[in-house]
């Protein structure tokens, strides 16, 4: 037994040697399996990290754009009929504004002065008002192109300014069988009520001597037609229907006219009630039938200011008349 034992002890040492080689081997294989792929790690970690580059295809090149905010048509238009050019001044276009408030200013201040005859104060004031008109049909106008004519169905007229200037003297517009056809029969329907009426001596009354005053007709076809066809019979056209926004701006324009009765002897006043008013009322429905059609104003502002044109000549013919005392004539034409 004595003998086993330096024999079981170097056995055992053996079997710790061997093991121990063994985990020395172990550990020794994963440290360097750990270094090579420690070593792998740190060769594909900055590739990782390097941008790849983006598809041409997949590259947004557009601009960046960005929508503006809508503006309101009834704020634009509130303000426009507050201070002509006020409505502009809110949509961003201070030149356009500029021009209508300088304008209004000008004949509003010339109105209030004695820089004018009383011939003239009738002249100013129309051309006042005229501009006060232009000015709440360009506003709605330009509001609705600033929102792109979003959220709009009545496609209205976009005529400028210069547009509606030229309009009257335009061979394009002028020889249009609708236009020179209904210059006539106004002026047929206008005698016919002279006629009617002629048991009574009755002239056209406007307190106007000036060799201008005729011209008149012409920011007085573009100021109306703007206000009544441009603005009014769209936005009711928006709320109705196009006929319904016809006949409900014929309507006004017709209940516009009545205060010219003011301007009459009072046995005339009836007359003028009973048939000027209906016939006035039957050219805006003419009017807006007009710019209906060609979906601009440029055809009833040259019919309306040729009418005009061949009312206030008369008026004025008739005042020089009286002025050197040669015998007056005797016609009645509603205006």
């Amino acid at each position: 037994m004595k003998n086993l034992f330096p024999i079981l002890s170097i056995a055992l040492l053996f079997s710790a040697g061997h093991f121990y080689g063994i985990d020395d081997e172990l550990e020794s294989e994963t440290t360097l399996s750990e270094k090579k792929h420690l070593k792998e790690v740190a060769v594909l970690e900055p590739s990782i990290m390097i941008q790849q580059p983006i598809p041409k295809e997949d590259i947004d090149l557009s601009p960046l754009t960005v929508t503006p905010r809508r503006k309101s048509s009834f704020l634009a238009v509130s303000l426009s009929g507050l201070v002509p050019g006020l409505g502009h001044a809110y949509l961003g276009d201070y030149q356009t504004a500029g021009i209508l408030f300088g304008s209004s200013s000008l004949f509003s201040g010339l109105g209030s002065s004695n820089l004018i005859n009383e011939d003239f104060q009738g002249s100013n004031f129309l051309a006042m008002q005229n501009t006060w008109f232009y000015g709440i049909y360009a506003a709605y106008r330009d509001v609705r192109a600033y929102n792109g004519e979003e959220g709009y169905s009545y496609q209205m007229p976009t005529d400028s300014f210069t547009d509606l200037a030229v309009a009257p003297f335009q061979w394009s517009v002028l020889k249009k069988p609708e236009v020179w056809g209904g210059f006539l029969g106004a002026l047929g329907l206008g005698i016919g009520f002279g006629y009617l009426s002629e048991k009574v001596e009755s002239h056209v009354r406007l307190s106007s001597s000036s060799a201008t005053f005729p011209l008149l007709a012409f920011p007085v076809g573009i100021g109306e037609e703007s206000f009544f066809r441009g603005f009014l019979q769209s936005r009711l056209s928006e709320t109705f229907s196009p006929w319904g926004g016809i006949v409900l701006s014929s309507l006004a324009f017709g209940a516009m006219h009545i205060p010219n009765a003011s301007l009459m002897e009072p046995e005339e006043r009836w007359r003028y009630y009973s048939f000027g008013i209906p016939l006035i009322t039957s050219a805006g429905l003419y009017f807006g039938w007009l710019t209906y059609k060609n979906r601009s104003l440029k055809e009833s502002v040259a019919l309306h200011a040729w009418y005009d044109f061949a009312v206030f000549l008369i008026s004025y013919s008739a005042a020089q008349s009286a002025a050197i005392r040669k015998p007056s004539f005797s016609i009645s034409i509603p205006f």
